[in-house]
């Protein structure tokens, strides 16, 4: 049986969006993966073209509402968003704090903002590999070796 995961953040348009895709990419076997934003802030194009660099599947990519979702039922949450440090919206097993930098505000140009995307990109991808791999189940191997 899958585990289920949220990542929540304020407007699951950047941070959200790009955990929910890179989780899946790398733990969809295991897990129900969802994100969602205390409100709907649309599909940011340069959070798609972060994760189409590395290959990271966004077709079906949704922002969403916490409304929209359930609010239990998880096994872990995960929130994104400085803000949502201490936040009773959802009922869950576990949940932790990952605070990160909205990439959408960082930098002037274009290609500043589209650097912060990929910046917090990698850094998703970093510490969502070792959530996941933390988070998964134990199982014991027998040593066969004579």
């Amino acid at each position: 049986m899958k585990g289920k995961i949220l990542f929540l953040d304020q407007n699951n348009a950047t941070n959200g969006l790009m955990a929910e895709a890179i989780f899946r990419h790398l733990f969809g076997t295991h897990w129900e993966v969802y994100s969602a934003g205390i409100i709907s802030g649309g599909l940011h194009v340069l959070a798609l073209n972060a994760l189409a660099e590395r290959e990271i599947e966004i077709k079906g990519l949704v922002s969403k509402a916490l409304d929209e979702l359930p609010r239990r039922g998880y096994d872990l949450l995960v929130t994104l968003s400085p803000e949502l440090e201490n936040t009773d919206l959802v009922k869950t097993k576990v949940w932790i704090h990952l605070p990160f930098e909205d990439p959408a505000k960082i930098g002037e140009t274009h290609e500043q903002r589209a650097d912060a995307f990929r910046r917090i990109r990698d850094q998703l991808f970093g510490r969502l590999n070792v959530l996941g791999y933390q988070s998964q189940p134990q199982t014991k191997t027998l040593d066969r070796a004579n």
